[in-house]
């Protein structure tokens, strides 16, 4: 399958999601390869497993049928798992605190963007919602 840029890197951040919603990651046949022996599809075969069922009350999905970028149902149970997440600043004066969203859905009243930040993260705006918060979690599983 050709994906664009754009596809592959929402694949690749979607697998990220899943692993940290306690997905498998695993290839159930060999990457596709041209006659050269060159991949062609990086994501043929790879899928990822769920010891509990998704959000889709399935076990198991192709990586590019991961639907973190573009579905609530998805989204809203990666926001729930972030805001149990504890952190310490390391400093025993400091009570510990919880990751969460501190700024949701307000809107940048200087070009109507919504706005979406996580605690102690940068904060991230887009004319859709679900874009700005997609963009906020996977900022957040990458540091």
């Amino acid at each position: 399958m050709n994906y664009t840029d754009k596809e592959k890197q929402e694949i690749r951040n979607n697998i990220s999601i899943a692993e940290f919603m306690g997905g498998i990651v695993e290839r159930w046949y060999p990457a596709e390869k041209d006659k050269d022996g060159n991949i062609v599809d990086e994501f043929s075969g790879l899928h990822v497993v769920f010891a509990k069922k998704s959000p889709e009350n399935q076990k198991h999905f192709h990586v590019a049928q991961l639907k973190y970028h573009k579905d609530w149902n998805w989204v809203m149970s990666v926001l729930e798992k972030i805001s149990s997440v504890k952190f310490n600043d390391g400093n025993d004066s400091v009570q510990t605190s919880y990751s969460h969203p501190v700024t949701f859905g307000m809107i940048n009243d200087e070009n109507g963007n919504f706005m979406v930040r996580i605690n102690r993260h940068c904060l991230f705006e887009s004319k859709n919602l679900i874009d700005a918060t997609y963009m906020a979690i996977t900022d957040y599983l990458n540091k």
